[in-house]
């Protein structure tokens, strides 16, 4: 981690030093966060329990799950605001999966 800071302190500095950093911008960043957190816990056990072609499946079925909300919400045009959408699935299809296993 200390790496991270050092190159994002380095290459990064001025983005961070012009960012505006309200509670949605917190939010997000820590959001984020959390799901790398359970992304990375998860990938393991998933691993270990199903192999990686339970892995792979459940991650392009996310990925449809992410386009669809895409496609809902704003026919596919632009960022979704239910990116989320997307990004739980992937945890959730994990999960599931090591459930099955």
């Amino acid at each position: 981690m200390p790496c991270a800071w050092a190159q994002a302190a380095a290459l990064e500095h001025g983005a961070w030093a012009g960012s505006e950093w309200d509670g949605a911008a917190v939010g997000a960043l820590l959001g984020f966060a959390a799901a790398l957190f359970c992304f990375y816990t998860l990938v393991p056990t998933v691993l270990m329990w199903g192999g990686s072609t339970v892995l792979n499946l459940s991650l392009l079925t996310s990925d449809l799950w992410a386009a669809g909300a895409r496609w809902g919400d704003r026919r596919g045009v632009g960022h979704s605001s239910r990116g989320g959408v997307g990004s739980s699935s992937t945890v959730l299809n994990l999960w599931a999966a090591a459930a099955r296993c």
